[in-house]
């Protein structure tokens, strides 16, 4: 939580040192994967959601937005019973900073992202070796962390087109708290996307 603060603190400073620059907003949807290495092993879900972008003129931006994210993994916790696979999806609100690159006659922009991600957990599954299944309710929330909160680190490139723009991103996401108090398992892997923004205002 501490490091979600100190993110959002660090946009709020820097949407008023550059307050006085022409800027541009954008929001628009957005739609990916996410590549879930917890455990070791390489699982996919799916993240879908909304995102809110303000450019500075000068190439800086920020970046959040809302997301439904689906991140499964495997889970090692004997003394519980829930040693094996685990689907659980969140509600995601990042807070980022970035870097738009300009580029002269062409227009295609890379831009670079770092920052902090909370996650509120909706929902969870657990299968485990003993073929026994935890599914929502109290038992799988008491045994799954209700907020996940995860550094991320990614880049990606943005296509102006016509009005709005397509960007195309890939991003990692490294889990800082646990998934739950007695496996050490932590979110983490890739997430690959998709988005069309469309500037709001004039």
């Amino acid at each position: 939580m501490r490091v979600v603060l100190l993110a959002a603190a660090a946009l709020t400073f820097l949407t008023t040192g550059l307050s006085a620059q022409e800027a541009r907003t954008f929001l628009g949807p957005s739609l990916g994967l996410n590549i879930a290495t917890t455990g070791g092993s390489a699982r996919t879900g799916v993240t879908a959601g909304f995102v809110w972008e303000h450019h500075f003129v000068a190439g800086p931006l920020i970046q959040t937005g809302l997301s439904y994210s689906s991140r499964p993994g495997d889970l090692d916790d004997q003394d519980n019973g829930t040693s094996g696979q685990a689907q659980l999806a969140y509600i995601e609100v990042p807070a980022l900073l970035g870097f738009q690159f300009p580029t002269k006659n062409s227009s295609v922009q890379p831009f670079l992202l770092g920052g902090a991600q909370l996650g509120l957990n909706i929902s969870c599954n657990i299968e485990s070796v003993a073929d026994v299944v935890v599914e929502g309710g109290v038992g799988c929330t008491d045994l799954v962390s209700g907020t996940d909160v995860s550094f991320v680190a990614g880049g990606g490139l943005a296509f102006a087109t016509g009005r709005g723009s397509f960007t195309f991103s890939a991003r990692y996401i490294g889990g800082l708290t646990d998934i739950t108090e007695n496996t050490g398992a932590k979110n983490r892997g890739f997430t690959v996307g998709i988005s069309y923004l469309i500037p709001m205002g004039r």
